[in-house]
């Protein structure tokens, strides 16, 4: 009889029946196992592919994948494979499981632009353009508002996928600066004030002002159910503000 076994040679006797020492009539059979080795299926070299890949060559070899573990190795791309244990060529039994170390890859620096100056739009697209975002944005929203502060300085280097926040205001070139005086007589002036609802978990408030000049985030932030949050709030000529709660519409008033 043949067994499969890894500490013991192809061909050398593992066990035998009756054992050594023992005292057998003449012409008793002696049953013996001897080892076939450690199998004869050949591990694959999974190098370079994803585990997916590698757990479909192992299948189809009658091999499967054991444990996963990660590591990062520069110059390698993002989830493939970089070791295996046992490694690659080495002979084992149907259903072994095959150890896998899968590639982290480790953030890319990116380089943050100059965003002052440029309008919302322009500065939203040059991030998007090198893997970056813009998280909130407090002042108007309007896409040719000017960008006028950002919250990471140009020059430094961050991971690729953060976001930035930025600080706009809004200016309407076909106003000119003496009708904007004009204007300055009708400004309007109030307060609002909000109570976040009751409920189970915090919620996105977010209050904008328009008027005739534009629209402009007075706050955005994260509150507490039962939170109260009061601003003054002003404008030129017609005066609206818009609350909204985790993104919907709830209230509009007219100052």
């Amino acid at each position: 009889m043949k067994l499969r076994n890894p500490d013991v040679p192809a061909g050398q006797v593992i066990s035998q029946t009756p054992g050594a020492g023992e005292k057998v009539k003449e012409q008793r059979t002696i049953h013996l196992v001897v080892s076939k080795g450690v199998g004869d299926i050949t591990v694959p070299d999974l190098t370079d592919l994803t585990v997916d890949q590698a757990r479909q060559r192992l299948k189809d070899l009658g091999l499967v994948v054991g444990k996963i573990t990660q590591q990062s190795v520069d110059g390698k791309k993002d989830g493939v494979i970089i070791a295996q244990s046992p490694s690659g060529d080495s002979k084992v039994s149907k259903g072994t499981t095959i150890d896998l170390v899968v590639n982290k890859a480790k953030a890319k620096k990116v380089k943050v632009p100059n965003l002052v100056g440029m309008t919302l739009k322009d500065a939203r697209d040059t991030l998007s353009n090198i893997q970056l975002g813009v998280n909130q944005v407090s002042g108007s929203v309007e896409e040719k508002s000017v960008v006028i502060e950002q919250s990471i300085k140009a020059g430094d280097e961050i991971d690729e996928g953060s976001t930035l926040n930025l600080t706009t205001e809004f200016k309407d070139d076909k106003k000119k600066s003496d009708k904007k005086e004009g204007n300055s007589g009708n400004k309007t002036t109030g307060t609002i004030d909000v109570t976040v609802p009751a409920g189970s978990k915090n919620q996105e408030l977010k209050i904008v002002v328009k008027d005739d000049e534009g629209s402009a985030v007075i706050y955005d932030d994260t509150n507490k159910p039962g939170d109260r949050v009061v601003k003054k709030v002003s404008g030129v000529g017609n005066v609206r503000i818009e609350v909204y709660l985790n993104g919907a519409l709830v209230q509009e008033t007219a100052l």
